[in-house]
């Protein structure tokens, strides 16, 4: 699909999948939203978070996310960006029922990795892997 030219100036919008559910975003230009959670289970707990950003003609999104099992306590975060014109260029992956919105097959950005800022394996760095 070819990416469409869109204002810089315009809202942007945009679906993202959140807690098991599709969720439309809306951001005006220089908003910020940010979404975090954290759950304990059986073998440790577990969270995510993410901050999306519109800046000008892009959108950002800043994660991370991680938890502790009896494996130990892995962390990871990063950045990705999108075009505005391109925050529904992507169809949803093997898309259900649960992947439409008034009949139609949800569409999402198609997020470009920026910086895949961190990945740490805690046990493993203190086993010295």
């Amino acid at each position: 699909m070819k990416a469409q030219h869109v204002h810089p100036y315009n809202n942007a919008r945009f679906w993202v999948f959140w807690r098991g559910a599709w969720v439309k975003l809306s951001l005006r230009q220089d908003q910020e939203l940010c979404a975090s959670w954290q759950a304990k289970d059986e073998e440790g707990y577990s969270y995510e978070s993410f901050c999306w950003s519109h800046k000008g003609a892009m959108v950002f999104e800043e994660w991370s996310n991680g938890g502790s099992d009896c494996d130990g306590r892995i962390d990871r975060s990063g950045v990705s960006n999108c075009l505005l014109g391109e925050l529904q260029a992507e169809p949803c992956i093997e898309p259900s029922e649960s992947d439409t919105f008034n009949g139609a097959i949800i569409r999402r950005p198609n997020w470009q990795e920026a910086t895949l800022t961190e990945i740490r394996d805690h046990s493993a760095e203190a086993a010295n892997y």
